[in-house]
């Protein structure tokens, strides 16, 4: 969907909520300054966590696969769902066919959706809090998963990678916030351009990476709160249930436009972008 169907889209689902009686709207907002979600409009398939004006961290992946690679605006070529996003962020999910040929842009086929699962990768991921942020990214076998963290727009700073494999992102000014990015097992550093770290992981005995990353004053404290999510169990359970309650208090019709409220809503809450 471009952004010129939005008042179309708009449109359809004002019509829906005034003809069937009972629906229920989606927004609830319960966040006061930190924003977090997929909200730079060239990383696609990745996060930021913005504390304010000035701060910013983001990480975005890459995959690699039979010597080719896909990243940030590739991505938007073997998009194979765009998935739900509740409005608070408390659940997201995108799904991308790797089975697609990499670099072909427009070029690339259309083929039957959904993709066979062997060849989907899926990102899900929720928001527990104001500056923190769980995920669940599901690949293809015998692939390099890598993440890469960077920061967004025209902020600035410096990342690390820690003796424990965390990365911690320092904001540009001093003092500013802090970041943290934790993930259930070990990636090896890998090359990254100027101002970024990146981690690669290994698909072939364990297809699946959950992460927690968080953002505030001093990483002290952000190591603090994101070490009850610092478990692989934990995370699955949570995002699981998580999906569980957005499809049930989604907006949902029956009938004739069934199907159609729950199109229109992933496609405009996935077009949220961030303008410093």
């Amino acid at each position: 969907m471009t952004k010129r169907s939005v008042p179309a889209a708009s449109l359809v689902l004002a019509l829906l909520l005034v003809l069937a009686p009972g629906l229920r709207p989606e927004i609830f907002y319960p966040w006061k300054s930190t924003y977090i979600g997929a909200l730079e409009g060239s990383a696609w398939p990745g996060l930021v966590i913005a504390t304010d004006r000035e701060s910013a961290f983001a990480f975005v992946i890459k995959v690699e696969k039979d010597g080719q690679a896909a990243e940030r605006g590739d991505f938007f070529y073997l998009v194979s769902q765009v998935g739900p996003l509740a409005p608070d962020g408390a659940y997201g999910r995108l799904k991308f066919d790797l089975g697609l040929p990499f670099k072909k842009g427009a070029e690339t086929p259309i083929l039957l959706k959904p993709a066979p699962k062997k060849q989907t990768l899926t990102m899900e991921w929720s928001r527990r809090d104001e500056r923190t942020v769980i995920g669940r990214i599901l690949c293809p076998a015998d692939l390099r998963l890598t993440v890469v963290h960077y920061f967004p727009w025209d902020t600035a700073g410096g990342y690390a990678v820690l003796p424990d494999n965390q990365v911690r992102g320092m904001a540009g000014r001093t003092p500013g916030p802090q970041y943290i990015f934790w993930a259930h097992r070990p990636g090896a550093r890998v090359a990254a351009g100027a101002g970024e770290v990146a981690l690669a992981f290994s698909t072939a005995d364990d297809r699946t990476l959950y992460f927690v990353a968080g953002a505030g004053e001093d990483a002290g404290s952000v190591g603090d709160r994101i070490f009850r999510y610092k478990n692989a169990v934990a995370i699955d359970d949570l995002i699981t249930e998580e999906a569980r309650a957005y499809e049930q208090k989604r907006v949902k019709v029956r009938g004739l436009y069934e199907g159609v409220p729950e199109a229109v809503t992933n496609n405009l809450h996935w077009m949220v972008l961030y303008q410093p």
